[in-house]
């Protein structure tokens, strides 16, 4: 076995679907109201070249990777995956593949002897992207990419880390060589198996990841990290409340309407913050801004995305957490190719809000609200690019309750920050996130109500809280069978709710008695979550909050 799989892990994942492009774009049938883009996985570690996935010793293999979501740095739907060439390479024909994809709590995989199955398991079920294809990669030249459609893509959160595996029952018409990297700080993220579910690694190659390119279509792209500067302008009482910012085309590496940006926090927040900001988006061809704001959108008129929104960012947010703007009156529409200036003004600023930065020249242009020219510097804040067609997902730490989905009658009320959603559009679904075993039973007269709200803490009267606001779902739910810890038990609505994107968001569900308990992800923190949950019929607001996800457009 050791010999075996002393082949087999020299082999990296490589290709299996239909028929395999070598295009640089992010692949799929995509809608053209729905943006797409590209996000590289490099490590910092040495970069070797690598049979890996593709090797073609063994009819059967078993392959596993581990991606942190540090390197991958996105969410929204997978569609498409890259990988690089380590040689150069005539067409090479993979049949009988099939590539699974899943959320895992693991750090890292479990290595000899354990069950790849584990590998899979803790934040839900494993999605078949592609079910016994044949890919066919074309033939290509060192350092090129080649990419592999996916039949089924998959949904991924941005939060947990990601396996990507590959079982293959025929052997290849010849073995293709990708580059790997070493992992650094090291994990195990890498096993293969040639008996199905057991996996035998090799020392010198399971801490290595493919050098990777994952093709979204919608979602959040983090286009530029957040480093250890501080960048506070123009969220701050001082004079410089107005700020533009030079976002390059390579940063976005994707296309399409972009619905929300976000920023990362450079310091815990010991007390709530409030602002009145405007902020318009524009394509440019510069590389370095001018000194004069009105020059450096110059591709195109600038697009007002938000004017004049009021919004409050609530104590507890931790250092790195993401605050998103609202986005009240966008989207704007990126073509892919120019570069991207985010402009902000800010008429009200109630403290200051420091937000994790890197440096790089020419980047950033602040003055006062009304100036017409101001200081350049090299102080760029990092940021996330929201790219319409992906879930709108609020996930916390893990927990669980409360229990939503009750044995007994009754009902429950959150509140979920505009800080915290970001995009404003018609929300048609709702979900929980499972926690431990799911039980399929009916809940009668299970009903959700959805509403916009100015209040930073829910009230004690359920009626104030949802006030103004829209029944969306009322009628018998049926939890799905064989749902898994992790998963999302999803709420279809009668008809939209159109959400602001400005104000708060009220949830409340209510239901009569099911025959049994399914409990859904929750984590409380006093800090941060203070009066976002209550029991309906009078209770006290905790602080207990809950995981969702929104499908919105």
């Amino acid at each position: 076995m050791k010999k075996i799989a002393r082949i087999l892990v020299p082999l990296f994942i490589a290709a299996l679907s239909m028929t395999v492009c070598d295009d640089g774009g992010s692949g799929g049938k995509d809608s053209p109201s729905m943006g797409t883009f590209v996000k590289e996985v490099t490590l910092s570690g040495t970069p070797v070249n690598n049979f890996g996935l593709f090797n073609n010793f063994y009819d059967f293999t078993h392959f596993q990777v581990l991606y942190r979501a540090s390197d991958i740095a996105g969410s929204g739907n997978i569609n498409s995956i890259f990988f690089k060439y380590a040689a150069d390479s005539s067409k090479t024909v993979f049949p009988h593949a099939t590539i699974r994809m899943a959320h895992t709590s693991r750090d890292e995989l479990g290595g000899n002897g354990s069950n790849m199955t584990s590998n899979i398991y803790g934040r839900g079920s494993a999605v078949t992207v592609l079910d016994d294809a044949t890919i066919t990669v074309p033939a290509g030249l060192t350092g090129e990419y080649f990419r592999i459609p996916l039949s089924t893509p998959f949904n991924y959160n941005g939060v947990d880390n990601l396996v990507f595996e590959i079982l293959r029952t025929e052997s290849p018409s010849q073995g293709l060589q990708v580059v790997i990297e070493e992992a650094s700080p090291s994990y195990l993220s890498f096993v293969v198996s040639a008996d199905s579910t057991t996996p035998d690694t090799v020392s010198d190659y399971s801490n290595y990841v493919p050098h990777t390119k994952f093709g979204f279509s919608g979602g959040d792209n983090i286009a530029v990290k957040g480093g250890s500067d501080g960048c506070i302008y123009p969220f701050t009482t001082a004079p410089a409340n107005k700020v533009q910012q030079l976002y390059l085309a390579s940063d976005i590496n994707g296309s399409g309407p972009i619905t929300g940006i976000a920023y990362s926090l450079n310091a815990d927040l010991t007390e709530s913050c409030a602002y009145i900001i405007s902020v318009r988006m524009g394509h440019t061809d510069l590389s370095e801004l001018t000194t004069v704001f009105a020059d450096n959108i110059n591709a195109g008129s600038p697009v007002t995305v938000a004017e004049e929104a009021f919004f409050r960012i609530p104590a507890g947010m931790t250092e790195g957490s993401y605050v998103w703007i609202p986005f009240t009156d966008g989207p704007f529409y990126y073509n892919g190719t120019d570069n991207v200036v985010v402009e902000t003004r800010v008429t009200y600023a109630s403290a200051v809000l420091s937000r994790q930065g890197i440096i790089r020249g020419g980047s950033r242009l602040t003055g006062a609200v009304g100036a017409a020219e101001g200081s350049r510097d090299e102080y760029l804040p990092g940021i996330k690019f929201r790219f319409m067609g992906g879930t709108m997902d609020v996930i916390d730490a893990y927990g669980n309750d409360p229990t939503v989905f009750n044995s007994s009658a009754g009902g429950y009320q959150f509140l979920v920050r505009a800080s915290e959603l970001g995009t404003a559009g018609s929300i048609t679904r709702l979900a929980f996130r499972l926690s431990g075993t799911d039980t399929a039973t009916e809940y009668p007269n299970f009903t959700v109500t959805l509403a916009h709200t100015s209040q930073n803490i829910l009230l004690t009267e359920d009626e104030t809280n949802v006030s103004g606001g829209a029944l969306v779902y009322n009628k018998t739910f049926s939890m799905p069978a064989g749902l898994k810890d992790g998963d999302w038990i999803e709420i279809p609505f009668s008809a939209p709710f159109i959400y602001n994107g400005a104000d708060n968001l009220v949830i409340q569900t209510t239901t009569g008695a099911g025959t049994s308990v399914n409990y859904v992800q929750a984590t409380s923190n006093a800090a941060k979550y203070a009066g976002c949950t209550k029991t309906t019929g009078g209770g006290s607001p905790g602080d207990f909050r809950g995981v969702f996800r929104f499908w919105i457009k």
